[in-house]
């Protein structure tokens, strides 16, 4: 979240003198996202992340972005190079968190002014570290004039903090390669389960042609699946022999509740200002 909110802080900060202080939010992202383009944003606005005829139409006049590749947690993938010439166009910086498909399954540097990341997840695979970092493209015109800004909302990690995720990101290629492997298995068997409504995942009809553009290789696949049941969730959150807990990128199987969180953090009060 620190890596976010420098990237996002640092471009909010650049481009007040030009009135630009507006952020469209593509899809429902991760609580903590919200909260901060929320709060730091005059004024925020969300969007269908397939929606490309209403998106085009807020840009003429809204001026930074934010979204996930792929989103959490309904797995959603945009038209990123489709994205990219739009925020061009219309001179916009675009900010990616690129956490759940992982930059080993993805290529979207050259589609966005910044990406970032969080550490904790599958670049750790144990969740017992909180970290992220976030990379600049070099050929942004924003980036480059405000390069040394950055430096200004970064918390900097002590000596134990990098050590720790320096030994464990040694098998990050390895851990993704295994996890897209494993997650794929586990669609295909879902897929053909009558108890099963609904997969969200890149292979949904409204995200598979979008994912195939900025994939890595056939093999790329993000390691997180959200499921709808015939049931209510306890029927079968209570029988199944997984970990349980509110995290991803572990290197065993977890089970969460994240869209249930998304919802019930989406469903209360706002706090008056």
């Amino acid at each position: 979240m620190n890596e976010l909110f420098t990237a996002y802080e640092t471009i909010l900060s650049a481009r007040k003198s030009e009135g630009r202080t507006i952020a469209i939010q593509l899809g429902w992202l991760y609580v903590d996202t919200i909260e901060i383009i929320e709060k730091r944003a005059n004024s925020h606005l969300q969007i269908n992340i397939h929606n490309k005829l209403q998106l085009e139409n807020w840009l003429e006049s809204n001026h930074k972005i934010i979204t996930e590749i792929t989103t959490n947690p309904l797995i959603q993938c945009i038209d990123l190079p489709w994205l990219s010439i739009l925020c061009k166009k219309f001179e916009i910086v675009l900010i990616v968190d690129v956490t759940i498909a992982t930059t080993f399954n993805v290529e979207v540097l050259p589609y966005c002014d910044i990406a970032v990341e969080s550490l904790t997840k599958f670049a750790s695979g144990n969740a017992d570290l909180l970290m992220g970092t976030f990379v600049l493209n070099e050929k942004s015109k924003i980036v480059q004039a405000n390069k040394k800004e950055f430096h200004k909302f970064i918390i900097p990690a002590f000596e134990g903090e990098l050590q720790r995720p320096a030994c464990q990101i040694q098998n990050y290629e390895s851990r993704v390669k295994k996890v897209s492997e494993n997650t794929k298995t586990i669609y295909d068997y879902l897929n053909k389960q009558s108890f099963v409504k609904e997969i969200y995942s890149v292979l949904h009809h409204d995200s598979v042609g979008n994912f195939k553009k900025i994939r890595k290789s056939e093999d790329s696949f993000p390691g997180v699946l959200s499921v709808v049941f015939d049931e209510d969730l306890e029927f079968y959150y209570d029988k199944l022999q997984l970990t349980k807990g509110p995290s991803l990128g572990t290197n065993s199987q977890l089970q969460c509740l994240m869209c249930i969180l998304h919802i019930m953090n989406s469903l209360k009060p706002k706090q008056e200002k």
